[in-house]
């Protein structure tokens, strides 16, 4: 009895561990770039950095209205690797090094739909993060579509977590978020594309 309820504390254990490494992306820091330079997660999804060099490192977000959301500086030291930094919200998001103008990085993270194959007048949920854009104070996602590879147009301006489309014609919608912080400042990358086919 008492093996079988140990046996399964571990296979528990390794499966919470596997769900949290699968999650997370480590990027890799050499004298000359980082390694991936572009790296995607889930939503909700980590990245950690590990130093391989003999200096120590800062990683600062190109958008400094993130810096006091989700993506405060960090420095990592020489030979170490820094904490898992979790993402929350969808968009690309820019990085630099402050000891060196050649490293530039990127992370990507996809916004999620209930369904991608719908017909025309259906309603399609959309996830832009894991929790509401606000918190990161006056901060909100747009949401652009285009149809069948046509010109891009905002169809939602939001500050919450979700939003719907409404497609209302056939044919292979793309869609796409960033984060625009509404005092000022520059807006984030765009979300890698979300496809929607509506017949």
């Amino acid at each position: 009895m008492f093996r079988r309820a140990g046996l399964g504390a571990v296979i528990l254990l390794m499966l919470a561990t596997s769900s949290v490494s699968a999650a997370a992306k480590t990027v890799s820091i050499y004298s000359t770039k980082y390694a991936p330079k572009v790296v995607s997660v889930a939503m909700g999804g980590s990245v950690q950095w590990t130093n391989t060099t003999g200096v120590s490192h800062t990683i600062v977000t190109d958008q400094y209205f993130l810096g006091s959301y989700f993506f405060p500086n960090r420095t990592i030291k020489a030979h170490t690797t820094s904490g898992l930094l979790a993402f929350p919200e969808a968009g690309s998001f820019g990085y630099h090094d402050t000891n060196s103008s050649a490293l530039h990085g990127t992370v990507k993270v996809p916004m999620t739909a209930d369904a991608t194959n719908v017909s025309v007048g259906a309603t399609v949920n959309l996830t832009l993060g894991t929790v509401p854009a606000s918190q990161g104070g006056p901060v909100y996602h747009i949401v652009q579509a285009r149809l069948n590879g046509g010109a891009w147009s905002v169809f939602a301006t939001t500050s919450a977590n979700s939003t719907g489309f409404y497609p209302k014609q056939a044919g292979t919608w793309q869609l796409r978020t960033c984060l625009h912080p509404a005092l000022g400042g520059s807006n984030t990358g765009w979300s890698p594309l979300l496809t929607v086919t509506v017949s």
